[in-house]
């Protein structure tokens, strides 16, 4: 054990025979450098003279940590972001009279710090600012990471972290509250009864209109758990009713089954507090899908009988005159016209058609389209398992909580080259084999995500499958769509490097085609595994077209390119080793003011035509 050293701060003195310490180690936490020590003393006199009797033993509490967290524990609830990350900062306190060299360590994969490890001068604090990512699945986090100093003594920090899902839209409209029933109802999961007041219960009919709404009722007291709804419609007609629940821990969407059929009755009651209506929750999800103007790429990750009946699936929602889908794997497109959806395979091909939760579908559509499926959750291994052939797929993904591309794709590992390619719509990731033989997915698409669409470049010649792991939707690993769209259903990849100018962290590298903003990136930090800043860019298109390119800095443009490459469907730009080098010519602040191109033209007035261009510093669009 090494010398306790560390106890010279404390001062004893004494007047006596013999003046005897007796200083004994009781309890030694390795790692947190923490004692409760033992302090016996014997012969001590008082202030007349008089000894002791007997030894007296005291406890004493020494923290020998130079470095120490502003707060023991830190909580704190975040709603989930699909578009931004969630950020908290903790001070760190060098409370002893020399420098120290810290480290954050014991960080879960759901959190980062942005100094992780640095030197803090004596007498002083330092402020840590950790971000916990917008792709963390919903759930309750408890860690505990470690600030460690250079002799590796370390502090703990309690991190009790909520993620709190997005609450459905359920409203019933004043103009059904003509009529109403009543039903007292109790919910269970897997026989256990449902308590908390944050989970939410509603009432449908079979077209999906909402008809009431409550959340969970808990009495304490007497640990009734009940939910009181007010069921409505503006007709008498008996209307079948279905149950949904939303779950607070999971942030999902859960449908109900009745212990007896329940029909709207004007003035009616179903269930009492004595004998409530018993709704049961199990393996029957539901899965939303936000569609919005645009191209949206999707998949589906619950198992539903309608699957089989394409048009009759699809005439439940509401469409617009020319909204589109289509199904890559198979060349089918539909297209919503004069009421119906029409198939560019005829009608008898449209009857045979099948969704698969195996494949990925693009949905255009004119306005936004809600769409809610039921389903069982996709446990079975052949249901998880994805077939692909060599050039490009479209996947679909299966498992209800987000993962990060390793862990999806890890069954496939085995199967895939260098160079192969996972994209959605907007970010991508490619295959990089490392000189040690390590194989690693690079790119800014770090997650996939539930009901989500992708496309899997394949260069392998021959037919390949992999399955994808199963995770129980209350799992906490990482979840959900992006709700970001484009007017494009194709887009192209692009690893590139800039050239000419010194790039900073959260430089954002823009892509231009005709006028047009179709592709943004920010530059991936430099860490050991990339020694120079990339961008990984996926540039939105349906046909060739001129790119240009510009750097943007606090908003501000502060390089441009003129037409330096050319867009193409699914074509892939550079590679993790070899990224494809971009020149940018600097724009001086001081021509920031008045109007100029893209390639740093100065113009005398205000243009006329189309295009993007640098106004004031800032790019704006002429249409």
């Amino acid at each position: 054990m090494q010398a306790f050293e560390d106890l010279r701060n404390l001062n004893f003195s004494f007047v006596g025979r013999d003046n005897r310490l007796l200083v004994n180690i009781d309890e030694l936490d390795t790692r947190i450098n923490k004692r409760t020590v033992y302090v016996t003393v014997s012969d001590i006199p008082d202030m007349n003279g008089n000894f002791m009797a007997s030894p007296a033993t005291a406890a004493v509490f020494v923290d020998l940590n130079p470095l120490r967290w502003s707060k023991k524990v830190h909580k704190a609830t975040m709603h989930y972001d699909k578009e931004a990350d969630y950020t908290f900062d903790v001070n760190i306190v060098n409370s002893s009279g020399a420098s120290h060299t810290y480290t954050v360590s014991n960080l879960p994969k759901w959190l980062s710090v942005d100094v992780p490890t640095d030197v803090i001068d004596a007498k002083s604090e330092q402020t840590l600012t950790f971000t916990i990512g917008k792709d963390t699945n919903v759930g309750a986090y408890d860690d505990i990471i470690y600030l460690t100093d250079e002799n590796g003594l370390s502090e703990p920090l309690a991190l009790n972290i909520t993620v709190e899902g997005e609450i459905p839209e359920w409203t019933v409209p004043d103009s059904m509250k003509q009529y109403s029933m009543s039903i007292v109802a109790r919910v269970e999961i897997e026989n256990d009864i449902v308590t908390d007041t944050r989970d939410r219960v509603a009432v449908f009919d079979a077209n999906g209109r909402c008809m009431g709404v409550a959340n969970v009722s808990y009495d304490k007291e007497s640990s009734e758990s009940l939910v009181y709804l007010s069921v409505y419609d503006k007709r008498t007609v008996a209307t079948p009713l279905f149950f949904r629940m939303w779950h607070y821990e999971t942030g999902k969407m859960m449908a109900l089954t009745s212990s007896e059929l329940v029909d709207f009755k004007a003035e009616g009651f179903v269930g009492t507090t004595k004998q409530p209506l018993v709704l049961q929750a199990g393996d029957l999800y539901i899965q939303h899908l936000h569609l919005l103007p645009g191209w949206n790429w999707v998949s589906l990750n619950v198992l539903n009988a309608a699957y089989r009946d394409v048009q009759r699936l699809l005439s439940q929602y509401h469409w617009q005159e020319g909204d589109m889908m289509t199904d890559e794997n198979h060349n089918i497109s539909l297209l919503y016209q004069y009421g119906q959806w029409l198939s560019n395979k005829g009608e008898t091909s449209f009857g045979d058609m099948r969704i698969s939760v195996g494949d990925s579908y693009r949905v255009m559509v004119n306005n936004p389209v809600s769409i809610d499926l039921s389903g069982t959750v996709i446990k079975t291994k052949g249901d998880r398992t994805i077939r692909v052939k060599q050039g490009w797929n479209s996947i679909g993904y299966t498992p209800l909580v987000n993962l990060p591309v390793a862990t999806a794709l890890a069954d496939y590992l085995d199967e895939v080259e260098d160079g192969d390619i996972v994209k959605s719509k907007t970010e991508f990731a490619m295959l990089s084999e490392g000189a040690n033989g390590s194989r690693e997915w690079k790119g800014n698409l770090k997650y996939m995500k539930p009901g989500e669409g992708y496309m899997l470049y394949r260069q392998r010649a021959g037919e390949a499958s992999f399955v994808y792991p199963y995770f129980e939707p209350n799992a906490t690993f990482f979840e959900e769509v992006g709700r970001r769209a484009s007017a494009y259903s194709n887009t192209m990849s692009l690893t590139a490097v800039a050239e000419g100018i010194e790039v900073q962290e959260g430089d954002r590298l823009v892509a231009y085609a005709g006028g047009e903003t179709v592709g943004e990136s920010v530059v991936s930090g430099l860490t050991a595994d990339i020694p120079q800043p990339l961008f990984f860019l996926s540039i939105a298109g349906d046909r060739k077209a001129p790119l240009s390119f510009a750097i943007e800095r606090d908003g501000d443009i502060i390089a441009t390119t003129g037409d330096v490459m050319t867009y193409e469907v699914n074509a892939v730009s550079g590679s993790y080793a070899v990224p494809t080098s971009i020149r940018f010519a600097r724009v001086e602040q001081s021509a920031q003011q008045g109007w100029y191109t893209m390639q740093g033209i100065k113009l005398d007035r205000k243009p006329t035509q189309s295009g993007v261009y640098i106004h004031n510093g800032r790019k704006q669009m002429i249409k």
